[in-house]
């Protein structure tokens, strides 16, 4: 973790270079720090566990029926970021979910999430760590379009934002009833995002497994 002279320093650049000049992105998390703590101590880095946070979201919310939703959704999560040579280093991995920046009520867009922001609401009871992690170990994803992953539908390209009503509405007629393998064709090329072209959007990020160097700092709740 760098002091604070150091983090004073680097106040203000957005995607920082290493020593070894690859580029380093700011991502917030909001994590159990303690977990990951011990889990640096024990192992020397922390990647999340797919049994421990099923178990964890029976013992919040009672059973698993969010979490088994989600499932195919984060398993194409998990094959893009194989695709592209993030491999996932035990069956038993998933990854950690971070912010890179997300959209105030202004129309903002802003780099640390603020707990006191209703978007937020659900995680004010969690530490937020500060990571900045080099881009090759990270996957970028538009978090709304990521939706079309979640609920399984098709998704236009690109320059369907230049589309009228109806063109659209012809669009998603015509795709509707593609196959899983079709709309998962349609995916990465609105989903995926790269830190050098950044939507104006709410963007979020997967890595396999952070290290003590990762952490820049760590905001306890209070």
């Amino acid at each position: 973790m760098l002091p604070t002279s150091q983090l004073a320093h680097l106040t203000g650049r957005k995607n920082p270079v290493g020593t070894d000049n690859q580029q380093l992105i700011n991502l917030y998390s909001f994590q159990p720090w303690p977990v990951i703590e011990q889990a640096f101590a024990d192992h020397g880095s922390y990647t999340p566990s797919a049994a421990l946070a099923k178990q964890q979201d029976y013992q919040d919310n009672g059973d698993n029926e969010w979490w088994n939703a989600l499932q195919p959704a984060y398993q194409w999560i998990i094959s893009e970021m194989t695709r592209r040579g993030l491999s996932q280093p035990s069956e038993d991995a998933t990854p950690l979910w971070a912010w890179m920046q997300w959209v105030d009520s202004q129309g903002n867009v802003r780099r640390e999430p603020d707990r006191n922001d209703e978007s937020f609401e659900s995680d004010r009871d969690s530490d937020l760590i500060h990571l900045r992690i080099p881009a090759d170990r990270v996957l970028l994803t538009d978090f709304e379009a990521f939706h079309w992953v979640i609920n399984n539908w098709p998704l236009a390209p690109k320059e369907s934002t230049d589309w009228t009503d109806e063109q659209y509405d012809k669009w998603l007629d015509e795709h509707w009833d593609d196959s899983p393998e079709q709309k998962q064709q349609q995916w990465p090329d609105r989903v995926i995002v790269t830190p050098d072209d950044l939507p104006h959007r709410w963007v979020q990020a997967c890595v396999w497994t952070i290290a003590p160097d990762d952490v820049i700092s760590v905001n306890r709740v209070e």
